[in-house]
């Protein structure tokens, strides 16, 4: 087996066999255009001469990432001129305006030290968001000769700095190499028993570790055919990835949570007739928490149109370990886990009990890929024993090296014995993980651990607010030494709420569920609920901006008017 991206990409150049297929309207017909492993190839080492001349060996070089071919091009030609490459989300996906978004440009350029910014074709040639940066075209790098061959490197080498989302605090940069990529990789295609008759159907992010490397170079490793959406095809028709996969015969497409509940809500019956979900065999649903009421909502839905069991399949990773983690067995039904929810937040133990309103359904996320150990410890760092809820740990070689240019970081999340730090907790049961939430995330209201995670999905169910438009954070009290329970939550521009009545719904669905009553309840407008890229809440920030008073709230009357509402009020694109 190759060790290296780029010897994996030569090797598959050798022949004509189509690797990307970009449909033109997968809905209505089948027409797409279709490119080869030796066409991109050919089309890297032309971009890697132009590069050559542009930078130095080992310079990392930020590349803004749209879901299209260019993408993927870019982002290898990167690697075969011996040069690193720094993904991040163009502006219409990053949530924010464009001032913002160039001042997180800036910072990323600043803090892994990249000399220019490569932009796939078209646009302005000085963009309002290059922050002074020199922004170069892709179609600049074929202005001069091509390059002969790519730059061979070492399969230890640095292959990417994947800078996290920034869901609990400010991105850091994740460093990559060839070793912890392809191992990675290679163990997802062992994990589904991936063969060349398989082919991946995806519209996530290329500038995210799900759409990168569990698609794009999970494909080029195992040299399987991969449809291309986009985001934004996605967002508007979103059966354009089920008709996708129908169509062009997808047999492997990942996504996360929200997505199949998207597809659920949003996608009328007469949008589906004549769809058959028959070639589908594994629905990877990962990167954030999988809610096991989308998973019964999807499978029963879609099994109308020829979606089989056991398709849906539980996963978990994070971007310190490449991507994937623990997989669920393929073909077999979601395991749902009920515990106890009150000895969870009292004393950290997956209690099993029956389904009532006191337990809180746990999805399985299954057993460590190849190459991949897990482990939950203590808060001494002790191994913790079954059903004990604590900190996950990963070992292996798709653990990364550490964090760019922050050593105190990387202290922090390895071990001096190799184990990652993930900051997630779970539990083990029965040789099987069990993630439960994130360390930073947890609220504690009065003596309990409370997940907000739990609530936002109680909110959701009952309230009939989408995931991913509300958010629950814990704000200091310090009469109390508590924390006090706050829940923000989007409303529709021009939507008709009475501000009282949502809230006391609102309350009623949290204490029935989680037993706590939210102290405050916000309903603010569109784009006022901070997101990552990968669209979680930024809690931190959220925290801030609601103790600072800066939370445009809605009332009966319609949006309290304030000084900043032109800053606050921000359209937001992105994964949900």
């Amino acid at each position: 087996m190759s060790q290296t991206i780029t010897e994996l990409l030569a090797r598959r150049a050798q022949s004509q066999d189509v690797w990307i297929t970009v449909p033109e309207d997968p809905v209505r017909s089948v027409a797409a255009k279709k490119i080869t492993f030796h066409e991109v190839y050919q089309c890297c080492l032309r971009n890697a001469g132009g590069l050559s001349r542009l930078s130095k060996p080992g310079d990392r070089v930020v590349v803004i990432c749209n879901e299209s071919v260019d993408t993927v091009v870019a982002l290898l030609s990167v690697l075969c001129a011996g040069r690193v490459p720094v993904p991040f989300a163009p502006p219409e996906s990053a949530g924010c305006n464009l001032e913002e978004y160039g001042t997180r440009l800036k910072g990323i350029l600043d803090h892994c030290g990249a000399n220019f910014v490569l932009k796939p074709d078209g646009g302005r040639p000085n963009p309002p968001w290059a922050a002074g940066a020199r922004v170069v075209e892709l179609a600049e790098l074929r202005m001069g000769p091509a390059q002969m061959e790519c730059v061979s490197c070492a399969i230890d080498e640095l292959a990417l700095v994947q800078y996290t989302s920034g869901s609990t605090g400010r991105p850091k940069g994740v460093r990559l190499t060839h070793r912890n990529i392809v191992a990675n990789v290679s163990g997802i295609g062992n994990a589904v028993a991936v063969t060349r008759a398989d082919c991946a159907v995806a519209w996530l992010p290329l500038y995210h570790d799900m759409g990168l490397i569990g698609t794009a170079l999970f494909t080029l490793r195992w040299g399987i055919g991969y449809v291309l959406l986009t985001t934004k095809q996605f967002l508007a028709h979103p059966e354009s990835w089920l008709w996708s996969i129908s169509r062009f015969g997808g047999t492997l497409s990942p996504a996360p949570n929200f997505a199949f509940q998207y597809c659920v809500k949003r996608i009328p019956e007469s949008a589906l007739e004549g769809l058959d979900l028959g070639s589908w065999r594994v629905a990877f649903n990962g990167s954030e928490e999988v809610r096991p009421r989308t998973l019964a909502e999807f499978a029963e839905r879609m099994t109308r149109h020829g979606l089989k069991q056991g398709v849906l399949l539980p996963v978990y990773g994070l971007a310190e370990s490449a991507v994937a983690v623990a997989f669920a067995d393929v073909g077999r039904p979601a395991r749902i886990d009920r515990i106890h929810r009150a000895t969870l937040e009292e004393v950290a133990m997956a209690v099993p009990c029956g389904a009532d309103d006191c337990a809180r359904e746990v999805v399985s996320v299954g057993r460590p890929i190849e190459g991949q150990r897990v482990r939950i410890v203590g808060e001494m760092g002790d191994d913790l024993g079954e059903r004990c809820v604590g900190e996950i740990e990963v070992s292996g070689p798709s653990v990364m090296e550490g964090y760019h240019n922050d050593p105190v970081s990387t202290t922090r999340a390895l071990t001096s014995d190799g184990w990652l730090k993930t900051g997630d907790r779970g539990y083990m049961a029965d040789g099987e993980l069990f993630f439960v939430g994130r360390m930073k995330d947890i609220i504690k209201l009065r003596g309990r651990v409370v997940d907000p995670m739990d609530i936002e999905d109680a909110v959701s169910k009952e309230c009939d607010i989408r995931l991913g438009r509300v958010a629950a954070i814990g704000v200091p009290d310090d009469t109390t030494g508590s924390e006090r329970l706050v829940l923000v939550a989007e409303v529709g521009r021009g939507a008709e709420v009475d501000s009282d009545s949502a809230s006391l719904k609102a309350r009623l669905a949290v204490g029935r569920r989680c037993g706590v009553t939210p102290d405050d309840v916000v309903f603010v407008l569109p784009g006022q609920l901070p997101r990552t890229s990968s669209g979680k809440p930024r809690r931190a920030e959220l925290r801030n901006l609601y103790v600072n008073g800066r939370l445009r709230g809605w009332t009966q009357a319609g949006p309290a008017r304030s000084q900043e509402d032109d800053e606050t009020a921000r359209p937001v694109s992105g994964a949900t």
